[in-house]
């Protein structure tokens, strides 16, 4: 096995037939940022108002980003951003940036709806801007069960971020379906006159439509390589170094190290090799913003010391994986798993890391991390839990909705240790017939801050609600 560093040189490498599928650039929420539409202008904030500028296009799930300035004004703050699936009865999901007048800058996403704007999350940005500056904001939704909103911003010229805040919606009063895409602002009522808010052109570009998008359970065939899709192979372990790479229609005989920022995989099949230490076949020790999407993980070698995916600050969509001691093994904050088919772990009847015992088979094991989503997936074919979620290593923080569980000792389990502290939310999921210990679909301890939505969970053959197992 060899190794190589993928960044935007690409002459070193020798060309043959395919070889251009390996595109590297600039990726925003798993997709390259290609202008699908754009739009331009300024509006007037007149204080105590919310003014918006709607763009002639729009999507159900996708991406969008503009350039600002900062404007100038009087009073405690000055609000601006995006909105996406923008209604004509005005239901919109706001991407926003908050200035103080000090400077003091904060990034956040809100709901609007008839009866009014409701703060979802917010986060204090580092540093101060300042009126005359250039920001951009870029933000993401996809889903519909569970609706997923992303945002971050930044002053134009500098280092783009990774996602600086991230909510599931799974509310009542989410907003679902197709909607415009408009520049927004405002001014609180305290200000003392308006200001007007310039921006570029606004830009967008929708996810592409399969059938796991559309909250169906996934399958084969809504996950992994889509269909057709043509794959180069290539021989030899992938050690990613370059900031921005994306690797795409490739079939990987060997390992991936991401060792860079922002960073995407795409339709591509990853073999892994012959592990000679604890590893995952793919493997993300925390550089920030990785996607992986409409990509296939499965061992050549299957071994006691691999795992499919292993990390943390990942986003992991539409995947297919089969076969791994854990599917994926979560060891740190920001991750999201959504809309794919975890199944099939590897057994060994001795593991020297369970003294000599079987293997601890997880679909998807959870050591420490927050902010972590696992919404909309099908997992299956696990010998001990279809997930585990513990905070061993570290505090915790999981939401585990609107899933399809089935196989294993234990479907979901909830486990705090070493005196940290675990937040956890399971709703909305479905519970197949299969698991060695029929009363153990939900396993929790009491205390702490887990949360279990009573009569949500339920049977998938015949809708009944899922009880949980407390313990002490």
């Amino acid at each position: 096995m060899h190794s190589r560093a993928f960044d935007h040189d690409l002459g070193a490498m020798a060309p043959r037939p395919g070889r251009s599928r390996l595109l590297l650039g600039l990726i925003v929420c798993g997709l390259l940022l290609l202008p699908s539409a754009a739009h331009a202008g300024a509006i007037t904030l007149k204080p105590g108002k919310h003014a918006v500028k709607t763009s002639r296009f729009g999507f159900t799930n996708g991406s969008a980003s503009a350039t600002f300035l900062v404007p100038a004004f009087k009073g405690p703050s000055v609000h601006l951003g995006l909105q996406l699936r923008g209604k004509g009865n005005g239901n919109a999901y706001r991407a926003r940036l908050k200035v103080e007048r000090d400077g003091d800058a904060f990034v956040g996403i809100s709901r609007t709806k008839k009866s009014g704007d409701k703060r979802l999350t917010s986060i204090k940005l580092p540093g101060r801007m300042k009126r005359g500056q250039r920001v951009v904001v870029n933000a993401s939704v996809t889903g519909s069960k569970t609706v997923r909103i992303a945002v971050r911003a930044w002053v134009k010229g500098k280092t783009r971020p990774g996602w600086q805040r991230s909510y599931a919606d799974t509310s009542r009063k989410r907003i679902t379906g197709w909607g415009r895409v408009a520049a927004w602002g405002h001014l609180p009522k305290k200000a003392t006159s308006n200001a007007k808010l310039t921006f570029g052109k606004v830009r967008g570009k929708a996810s592409p439509k399969r059938a796991s998008a559309s909250g169906a359970k996934p399958s084969a065939a809504t996950t992994g390589v889509p269909s057709g899709t043509r794959l180069t192979r290539h021989n030899g372990n992938i050690v990613v170094t370059k900031d921005g790479t994306h690797l795409d229609g490739l079939d990987i005989y060997g390992f991936v190290d991401i060792k860079a920022k922002n960073v995407t995989i795409s339709n591509s099949r990853i073999r892994g090799g012959q592990a000679t230490g604890n590893r995952g076949i793919v493997m993300n020790l925390g550089s920030p913003n990785f996607v992986i999407r409409d990509s296939e993980i499965s061992p050549q070698y299957p071994s006691v010391r691999l795992d499919g995916l292993l990390g943390w600050n990942f986003s992991a969509q539409r995947l297919h994986i089969d076969g791994g001691v854990d599917s994926i093994k979560v060891i740190g904050s920001n991750v999201r798993i959504a809309d794919s088919l975890l199944e099939n772990t590897d057994h060994f009847a001795s593991d020297p890391f369970q003294g000599g015992g079987p293997t601890h088979n997880d679909n998807i094991q959870m050591l420490t991390g927050t902010n972590v989503a696992i919404t909309g997936n099908t997992i299956r074919g696990a010998q001990t839990h279809t997930v585990l979620s513990q905070a061993a290593q570290g505090e915790g923080q999981v939401l585990i909705a609107n899933n399809w569980l089935d196989g294993a000792i234990c479907n979901v389990k909830l486990q705090r240790k070493n005196g940290h502290h675990l937040d956890g939310t399971v709703t909305g999921n479905k519970f197949g017939a299969n698991r060695v210990w029929q009363k153990c679909k939900i396993s929790a301890q009491s205390g702490g801050g887990v949360s279990i939505s009573q009569n949500t969970n339920t049977m998938e053959v015949g809708g009944a609600a899922v009880g949980v197992m407390w313990e002490r």
